[in-house]
């Protein structure tokens, strides 16, 4: 327990993530190399933690485990990246692509908040086919493309 801090800093240097247009990947390569992969349905919220040089940590899942002693809770994501707005662009935008495929709505964290009267509608733009652009990402919903700019600003 004393050496965990110590542990989870030489760990970190041999891990690598990755975003494809399916899925989000966490590989380690030593001491045992392990692939863990996570699918949009997998992303259950998205929590940021940023330091000033832009990066940071993005959990995208919290899963609870009942112990003898209680209940724990693993937070799953991706640690120590850099630009890690970027790195959440993206991970909502894999998230927003499979609900788009699905014809489902987007869960809560992902959807604009009702009645928001902060939301800056010239950012967004209604595009022939009845998607919306955002800072040259479209969306299917209109609520969507409020969400990323409540998210991003």
């Amino acid at each position: 327990m004393l050496l965990s801090p110590l542990w989870a800093y030489v760990e970190a240097r041999w891990i690598v993530y990755a975003i494809t247009d399916q899925r989000l990947l966490k590989i380690r390569l030593f001491p045992l190399r392990k692939v863990q992969s996570y699918g949009p349905e997998d992303i259950t919220g998205l929590e940021r933690t940023m330091m000033n040089d832009g990066s940071g940590n993005i959990v995208f899942r919290k899963e609870t485990h009942n112990t003898g002693e209680g209940a724990t809770t693993v937070k799953k994501g991706f640690y120590g990246i850099q630009d890690v707005m970027r790195v959440e662009g993206e991970i909502i935008q894999l998230r927003q692509k499979h609900n788009m495929a699905n014809t489902c709505d987007d869960p809560p964290e992902f959807k604009a908040r009702e009645n928001d009267e902060t939301i800056l509608s010239d950012d967004i733009l209604e595009n022939d086919d009845g998607t919306f652009t955002v800072r040259g990402r479209t969306y299917k919903s209109r609520a969507s493309a409020e969400a990323f700019l409540d998210h991003y600003g």
